[in-house]
């Protein structure tokens, strides 16, 4: 019995000895303790807490050089967004690594984490004048935003003016992560805001009692936010009242103008029949002086004739006489 047991506490010590063995080796490996994700208030500061592990072999190279810790992200090398060597005007996102590295402390914080940035951030290790200490550590931490809703506003369709009994659309849009849970209408009366619907969009059959100024407010978990007012425009029956009289003008006039044109091409037929009549009479005058002329004419000549005959022959005229 006291051999097995002495075997025992001979294996089990075996078995300790090998578990401290790999808890040192795992414990030499390259690793990063930071949260797998943080959620970012939009406008508000964002601290990531960060610890890094180095090899035992690497300790004197970091205690021996002045560390530089950078975040980029996803792909490192591409859109590096903060280094601690860098000031902030030189970081596309403000802020400062708030951990000493040399104490292998990476903890960093952001100043106003921007919207649009949403995206897995990667951090380097690097240590200036030595290419043995740089290390990049995945896989890094996902950062996302939340925001109140922004950049509301409210629109009309149709825009303009809208005619009585016609439908209107009005339409109410923001950003907002997360998304905007509900949306609320409301007409300002004589600066006095009254509430009217809630849903993105309201319909109206606008009457003169529609018109006046409109707003929407768009809300989520984070806050809400009011848009500028849209003035909602009623369009008159002024123009279809006077329709009728506008056709009625239009007809006269049509009327008028045929009238004119009638009258004018009376007159012109007249103006021709009379110089085709004029014409007509002095032709008719012309050929009956020049028949009445000639037949005088050739009268004369006749009677000439005759008158030269008798004088040639006097003496026939003279024998016939006698008896």
């Amino acid at each position: 019995m006291e051999g097995i047991s002495t075997t025992s506490q001979m294996f089990l010590g075996f078995i300790a000895f090998i578990t401290f063995l790999l808890k040192g080796a795992l414990c030499q490996q390259w690793s990063l303790r930071t949260p797998q994700s943080i959620v970012a208030v939009g406008g508000s500061c964002l601290l990531v807490p960060c610890r890094f592990e180095i090899p035992a072999a690497y300790d004197a190279d970091l205690k021996n050089c002045t560390p530089t810790g950078l975040w980029s992200k996803k792909v490192f090398g591409e859109n590096i967004v903060l280094s601690s060597a860098n000031t902030d005007d030189q970081n596309i996102i403000k802020g400062v690594m708030e951990g000493n590295l040399l104490s292998k402390n990476c903890t960093t914080l952001f100043n106003s984490f921007p919207a649009g940035y949403d995206d897995t951030y990667i951090f380097r290790l690097e240590c200036a004048g030595t290419n043995r200490l740089k290390y990049i550590f995945y896989p890094g931490v996902h950062i996302s935003h939340t925001d109140a809703p922004k950049n509301t506003v409210a629109l009309s369709s149709p825009s303009g003016p809208v005619p009585d009994g016609r439908a209107v659309t009005l339409t109410c849009q923001s950003d907002a992560n997360p998304p905007v849970e509900r949306y609320s209408w409301y007409k300002d009366i004589s600066g006095q805001v009254t509430w009217k619907a809630n849903g993105q969009t309201l319909v109206l059959l606008v009457s003169k009692a529609d018109s006046g100024l409109y707003l929407c407010e768009a809300h989520n978990e984070k806050g809400s936010q009011r848009s500028k007012a849209m003035p909602l425009e009623f369009e008159s029956g002024q123009c279809s009242v006077m329709v009728p009289y506008i056709i009625c003008g239009v007809m006269v006039l049509l009327y008028v103008l045929t009238v004119t044109v009638d009258v004018y091409k009376y007159k012109s037929l007249s103006r021709r029949l009379k110089q085709q009549l004029e014409l007509s009479e002095k032709g008719d005058n012309t050929y009956t002086n020049l028949t009445i002329a000639s037949i005088s004419s050739d009268y004369d000549q006749l009677q000439t004739s005759r008158a030269a005959r008798g004088e040639a022959h006097p003496g026939r005229r003279s024998e016939r006489a006698a008896p």
